[in-house]
């Protein structure tokens, strides 16, 4: 499986995501512990069919960023990012979920 989860919208649109609980200041892309070599290849195939996110938790935090937005990237880096509280993860995968 390219992700943790995989569903679809109302409109057929395909939504995938995947959790990543790496408490570093950045995500590697292509290795461990942040997205394997195959999950950013899923993430470029799927880059305009789909919506691939990522849910990145640090601590009490989170972070909900598209793949599409950083291939070709070796890492994500964490201050780049708009991090919120993980109470608050379920209206932020909402609205990307709804937005792309």
């Amino acid at each position: 499986m390219p992700a943790d989860f995989m569903g679809w919208r109302s409109d057929g649109r395909c939504v995938l995501i995947e959790c990543k609980d790496v408490d570093r200041p950045h995500l590697p892309l292509g290795k461990s512990p942040g997205l394997s070599q195959f999950q950013v290849q899923a993430a470029a195939l799927s880059a305009n069919k789909a919506i691939y996110l990522v849910v990145w938790k640090r601590a009490d935090d989170a972070v909900v960023f598209p793949a599409a937005t950083h291939l070709g990237q070796k890492s994500v880096e964490a201050s780049r990012l708009t991090w919120h509280r993980l109470a608050n993860l379920r209206q932020l995968l909402g609205s990307w979920i709804m937005s792309g």
